[in-house]
């Protein structure tokens, strides 16, 4: 299908990487809106007209979300995120990320403001630009389901080692966020890869991300990946807790009922989550 429109424009390149590319993508357009849309996944007709005139009717918002359909990879079934904005921002993206990235739509010049997307973050570049972007303007969500998340292969999700990448980078972002904060300077800025090698591994949320990877992919039966994660996560804290998860893992590599049991308590576990998380979402939007 082709489109006439002298506002589409195609651009190509060689590949530069996905964080390069989204930065001169946004610096060829002219747009004071920025959408960003991911790869494989589907934008629901009234996404862009709905977050535009949020935008362009709230001065004081400069980022947007929406509710979003994706595909959980434990429970093996499509599940709703429904996000909700905290009224201290910058404290609840230290604490998790909001967004899938490809739903959220800003406004240029508060992108423009913090630097954009830094090509530092091959992952999680966009927790990174959300933590920089929450002490300088409001976040806000669209209560409808607007966007599909597809998962592809080659994916972060589907690939231990982009996955291991993503949650060093995440914690990374985090770490870089609460020195801006309590110390007012951004470690990455100051001292470059630096930084990174002395900041990495400090997060004490990071072992805690390896072990759910661990455990996700242990649900894949993706007991190589499982082990090498959980094995890292005790590295980083031996505590018994990892220590004897990292045993169960290994158990499950070698015993199948055990693998099958364990993985049985993973999606249970997953699915009354997502219900618990479902029904407080549904309790904060009947007393607003």
């Amino acid at each position: 299908m082709f489109f006439r429109d002298s506002r589409i424009r195609l651009i190509t390149h060689e590949n530069k990487g996905f964080v390069s590319a989204l930065r001169a993508a946004i610096e060829a357009s002219r747009g004071s809106l920025i959408a960003i849309h991911g790869s494989g996944d589907i934008s629901l007709p009234d996404r862009i007209e709905m977050q535009a005139n949020l935008l362009m009717k709230s001065p004081d918002v400069g980022v947007v979300g929406c509710y979003m359909r994706g595909f959980n990879v434990v429970t093996g079934k499509y599940h709703v995120k429904r996000p909700v904005i905290e009224e201290d921002q910058l404290s609840q993206l230290i604490k998790e990320n909001i967004f899938s990235h490809g739903e959220v739509m800003f406004k240029r010049i508060f992108y423009e403001q913090v630097g954009g997307y830094r090509v530092f973050f091959e992952f999680a570049q966009d927790r990174d630009l959300w933590l920089r972007l929450a002490p300088i303007t409001r976040f806000a969500i669209v209560p409808k389901i607007l966007y599909e998340r597809e998962l592809i292969e080659g994916s972060v999700t589907r690939v231990p080692s982009k996955a291991r990448k993503q949650a060093y980078l995440s914690e990374f972002a985090v770490t870089c966020a609460l020195i801006k904060r309590e110390q007012g300077f951004d470690p990455l800025d100051r001292d470059g890869y630096e930084a990174f090698q002395k900041l990495a591994l400090v997060s004490l949320q990071l072992p805690l991300r390896l072990r759910s990877l661990a455990f996700r992919y242990l649900a894949s039966s993706k007991l190589d990946a499982a082990n090498t994660l959980m094995a890292e996560a005790v590295f980083l804290d031996p505590s018994i807790h990892n220590r004897s998860a990292l045993v169960v893992i290994v158990l499950a590599q070698r015993m199948p009922i055990i693998r099958v049991f364990l993985k049985l308590i993973i999606r249970w576990r997953s699915n009354l989550i997502w219900f618990l998380d479902a029904i407080n979402s549904t309790k904060i939007l009947v007393n607003d």
